[in-house]
């Protein structure tokens, strides 16, 4: 049966094959392993991988280094080190990351002037129209009678209708309403 103990075991099996793990992980691998068959199974697949692998793989004679270090070492002393260029904000910030308190301020002080740049401004009002049309209301007699009176006084003219009364003699009084209008 496959416990979590078997899956930290399984992880670490081939570097305890290899002797990488330290000592109490070592032991810990080899007392598992030793009482759980799928551990073991695993184990002896992980052997069988590597004899495959060492019979197939031929240790080959250790190359010669001796020129190559040469080499490395007149090209070392015919060349100049260019000088280190940098952006511009590389200087900036490593000036700035030996202060946090400093980097902090400095981003919250650019996100309050990025909100007040794009903050939604109120929207422009309309001017106020300058009071050029009085507008009177008048009451009729009649029920179906209406009349309206416009007066500008600019052009002194006056504008007076007459809606939905047929009869000559209506009597009517007039009663101003302080309206103005564009």
């Amino acid at each position: 049966m496959v416990s979590l103990k078997c899956f930290w075991v399984r992880r670490r099996i081939a570097a305890h094959l290899d002797g990488a793990l330290a000592e109490k992980r070592a032991e810990a691998v080899a007392a598992h392993v030793g009482g759980c068959a799928g551990c073991q199974e695993e184990r002896s697949r992980l052997e069988r991988l590597r004899g495959f692998l060492r019979a197939t793989l031929s240790a080959g004679a250790d190359p010669d280094w001796s020129g190559f270090w040469d080499g490395v070492r007149r090209r070392i002393l015919a060349e100049r080190p260019a000088p280190r260029r940098e952006a511009w904000w590389g200087g900036l910030w490593r000036q700035v990351a030996g202060y946090p308190r400093l980097a902090l301020g400095g981003a919250l002080a650019g996100l309050v002037l990025l909100a007040l740049t794009l903050w939604p401004s109120e929207p422009p009002q309309a001017p106020i129209p300058q009071p050029g049309v009085v507008l009177s209301g008048v009451e009729t007699a009649q029920a179906d009678g209406h009349l309206m009176v416009f007066t500008n006084p600019e052009d002194e003219m006056t504008v007076i209708w007459l809606f939905g009364s047929d009869q000559a003699g209506d009597q009517s009084r007039i009663r101003p309403v302080s309206m103005t209008g564009g």
